[in-house]
């Protein structure tokens, strides 16, 4: 079984004890992480180096914005996967998984090589 790709995700998360952590555990598979803090960053990294990134792992509780309409928005662009501490299944337009926090790194690593592959095949 041939390892899983490097990935490059860009993370919109607000809290950045919740960003470290989690640029903590993508370095430990050997994936790279830009972290955005609001909605306005993560579109302004998705317009400007867009291509650079794998996929968006996105918290739905953001300070200007919600989570969601911005999974509807850059899922066009990128596979998004979101992490959410809201424990009801949410109606995911645009996203390909949803997580609840805490995940475990294996779960978001399911999650995030599933996403790029569920995208890749539609791209096809």
């Amino acid at each position: 079984r041939s390892e899983p790709a490097a990935l490059h995700v860009l993370y919109v998360e607000d809290n950045a004890d919740a960003a470290d952590a989690m640029r903590y555990a993508l370095t430990t598979l050997g994936w790279t992480m830009t972290h955005a803090a609001t909605c306005a960053r993560a579109r302004e990294l998705v317009h400007e180096h867009g291509e650079s990134f794998d996929v968006i792992l996105a918290d739905l509780g953001l300070p200007d914005g919600s989570g969601l309409e911005l999974g509807k928005e850059l899922c066009e662009h990128l596979p998004v996967v979101a992490l959410t501490a809201y424990g009801a299944p949410l109606v995911m337009q645009g996203f390909t998984h949803q997580l609840i926090k805490p995940a475990e790194i294996s779960e978001v690593q399911r999650a995030l090589l599933r996403a790029v592959a569920v995208h890749q095949r539609t791209r096809l």
